[in-house]
């Protein structure tokens, strides 16, 4: 704890040039108020007085730039010193510096490719515009607590006709299609969805118009990978005529390649119609549980105040419907929460195991660290002796820690990509977003960060500068202040 204490006091010292400078602008219209006093008693005006005061000094703006100067330059030169003379330090024991490295990039490269996951699934925000607006609506048993989590159709249709408190409402469902009429015949994973599903998320088709201008009409519309497998990538598939489970769909419009909605695998969304005999029963049963629905809450609306007013609702189906909606209630959750919101506990566990490896492994570098240091008391005794102060010796080390930890975080950088790829092989298909993990500028910025929190972590003490550390340097080196 002493040592942490030290180190801190340390950092806050190197870092208050803000204090500093507001100390040197102190001093100096001190010194000028002072120089104008003194030609006042020699008999000058005021305002010459001020003058002549301003002209001796030089100006206070460019006192300070030279002072500012020559502490920033020597700040420098001591940075660069340390760091060429840390260097040599690592590399007159390339054992233990090796070791070193490879122990902390390991432990780094484990957490850069569990935060990479991390980021990519719970942190990154949903990408879609304005994406805390979107919020996914829950039914549930009101005397149990029971969550079902989807409505029926009818349902659907009867909050989108009474609320005001939402810009758009979609629902959706998954089923599974049998598709013909492209270059081979397969079985793809869909959504029935209704017309406003894409107004609803503002996603805006790569090629072709979304389901809301095919209203009424048996249209359908292809994720991008379906569309370069199955069509060729062909710009002339809009408009073309496909079957699906026997019914004929036209190709409206191709959705780039970044969307995935409810989740990568689903590559297709048709409109849902009661064209279709095994649509018509969902659509007409008041009952039939079957259809999820996300809303986009308008922009002067607050979740609360939303959820206020679906509970309205659903006692007003209640009162109408008693046979089929008798105590079903909606909740109302943001999306991204409703999309991973049960894979959170355990990614969070994924994340603190591998902090404490990183612990453990810093635990290790400090033993060895320690270790190291019994062999260089002389050094330090003999840089105490000669006036360096506490201070000056926790610069050193600290950098050293500092270019082991760099040295170790650009090694973890590059091995978190393979151990991402073991991650990614070995996690459920069923996470949301997880495909979309990788390494970029957040996840290299956490890197850095991990690197320099380590370096402070197994930063060793440093010896005290007392009359019993300056004779072992006099007994050891008995010349050591002709130096």
């Amino acid at each position: 704890m002493l040592r942490f204490v030290k180190v801190r006091r340390f950092l806050r010292n190197l870092f208050s040039v803000r204090r500093m400078d507001a100390e040197l602008d102190q001093e100096l219209r001190s010194h000028l108020e002072m120089l104008t006093e003194e030609y006042l008693r020699a008999g000058m005006p005021p305002d010459k007085a001020q003058r002549a005061a301003r002209v001796e000094l030089g100006g206070i703006e460019q006192v300070k730039e030279q002072v500012r100067e020559q502490r920033l330059g020597r700040w420098l030169r001591s940075v660069i010193s340390d760091c060429r003379y840390g260097i040599r330090q690592l590399r007159k024991t390339p054992g233990f510096t090796t070791i070193a490295i490879l122990t902390l990039a390991l432990g780094i490269g484990a957490n850069t490719a569990v935060f990479s996951i991390l980021n990519a699934v719970l942190i990154r925000r949903l990408p879609y515009p304005h994406a805390q607006r979107l919020v996914k609506a829950d039914v549930y048993d009101l005397r149990s607590g029971d969550f079902y989590g989807k409505t029926s159709y009818p349902d659907f249709v009867d909050w989108s006709e009474q609320n005001n408190f939402f810009d758009h409402l979609a629902a959706y469902e998954d089923k599974t299609f049998n598709l013909a009429g492209t270059l081979r015949p397969e079985q793809v994973r869909g959504q029935v969805v209704s017309p406003d599903f894409f107004e609803t998320l503002d996603a805006e088709p790569l090629q072709g118009r979304s389901l809301a201008r095919a209203r009424n009409q048996q249209a359908a519309v292809l994720s991008y990978s379906l569309w370069s497998r199955s069509f060729g990538s062909d710009p002339r598939s809009m408009g073309r005529s496909i079957t699906l489970d026997g019914y004929s769909y036209e190709v409206v419009g191709v959705m780039p390649r970044s969307f995935q909605f409810p989740d990568p695998e689903t590559e297709l969304w048709v409109s849902i119609t009661s064209v279709r005999p095994d649509l018509r029963e969902e659509i007409v049963a008041r009952g039939n549980l079957e259809m999820s629905v996300i809303g986009r809450l308008n922009a002067k609306v607050n979740l609360l105040q939303a959820e206020a007013g679906m509970k309205v609702i659903a006692h007003r189906l209640e009162q109408k419907y008693p046979d089929s909606n008798r105590d079903l209630g909606v909740r109302l959750i943001p999306l991204q929460e409703a999309v991973v919101g049960k894979f959170r506990p355990a990614l969070l566990v994924l994340m603190w195991s591998a902090a404490l490896v990183l612990l453990i492994t810093c635990a290790n570098i400090g033993t060895l660290l320690l270790a190291r240091a019994a062999a260089r008391q002389p050094e330090i005794a003999i840089r105490c002796s000669l006036g360096a102060t506490r201070n000056r010796i926790i610069a050193q080390l600290l950098t050293e820690s500092l270019l082991l930890a760099a040295a170790g975080g650009a090694l973890g950088a590059l091995l978190a990509f393979s151990l991402m790829d073991l991650l990614l092989a070995w996690a459920p298909n069923d996470i949301p977003r997880i495909s979309s993990a990788r390494i970029d500028l957040p996840v290299l910025l956490f890197t850095g960060l991990a690197s320099a929190l380590a370096a402070i972590l197994f930063c060793q003490c440093v010896p005290k500068r007392d009359r019993a550390t300056t004779g072992r340097a006099q007994t050891a080196y008995p010349n050591y202040g002709d130096w």
